[in-house]
């Protein structure tokens, strides 16, 4: 049986994140973060020299101390977050975004993320957003490690045994937010594959022509969970783990071995 090292490779492929139910930071980042992105920070941005009503809503520590009036939201209770107020447009002096009222959809979706407890991934990703340059620098030495990594099993042998992967859970869009970085994208990023039976020297699917969505060879999370799966002789339909009172399958319901992969 192989055996699988999560680090690194030489096998691309265009991933597409397929989530049947959003988790509350897909939420934001899907929902809620390019409302404030595109409708909000134009105003209420600490970029700005003299945010509007004192108001910065591109951080969560901005969100939550609020402007003039105070908090902007009150995780857990809708009725009290004035930010809802201000988008449902009941108060003739306080609606936002001043250029006109949001569809009720959105509106709703912000009801939802605040009642559901405001989760907001901001803070976790703040540091990693600054000085982009700076750290690319600061961690392309991993990149180097995990060529010396492949290197090393080859010259022992071992690399047709070991599969070797290198991802995240998500990848970045191709434009900035307030200059500082780039947001997280679900619709498209990049795994590394290498040994263990995969094709090596190919690049697998595609982007659109902005990098934002995977849009050629598309391959979902689950699809890479079978195909890591097949490459170490378990078959991914049988492969299940306890929870909530059923047998799970890692792949769920969805999601093939991606055969143009292997070697």
């Amino acid at each position: 049986m192989r055996s699988l090292i999560l680090t690194a490779s030489f096998l691309a492929l265009t991933v597409s994140r397929v989530v049947a139910q959003s988790t509350p930071d897909e939420f934001f980042e899907t929902r809620i973060r390019p409302v404030l992105s595109t409708r909000c920070y134009a105003c209420h941005s600490s970029k700005l020299a003299a945010p509007k009503g004192e108001l910065a809503l591109d951080t969560k520590t901005g969100l939550l101390k609020g402007g003039k009036l105070g908090p902007a939201i009150v995780p857990g209770n809708p009725s009290e977050s004035r930010l809802l107020q201000a988008l449902r447009y009941t108060d003739p002096h306080l609606q936002m975004p001043p250029s006109g009222k949001l569809a009720d959809s959105i509106i709703a979706d912000f009801e939802q993320w605040i009642a559901a407890g405001a989760r907001d991934p901001r803070a976790e990703t703040v540091v990693a957003r600054k000085k982009i340059h700076e750290n690319l620098q600061e961690r392309r030495p991993n990149m180097d490690n995990s060529a010396a990594l492949i290197r090393d099993l080859r010259q022992r042998g071992l690399l047709d045994e070991t599969l070797v992967v290198w991802g995240g859970e998500f990848g970045r869009t191709p434009v900035s937010e307030s200059g500082d970085g780039r947001d997280h994208n679900p619709y498209g990023f990049s795994m590394f594959m290498a040994g263990g039976g995969v094709k090596g020297g190919m690049t697998y699917g595609a982007t659109d022509e902005f990098g934002f969505k995977a849009v050629e060879n598309r391959v979902s999370i689950h699809e890479l969970h079978a195909t890591i799966l097949h490459q170490l002789g378990i078959d991914h339909e049988k492969l299940t783990y306890r929870y909530a009172g059923r047998d799970f399958r890692l792949i769920d319901v969805f999601g093939n071995v991606v055969t143009d992969l292997l070697a």
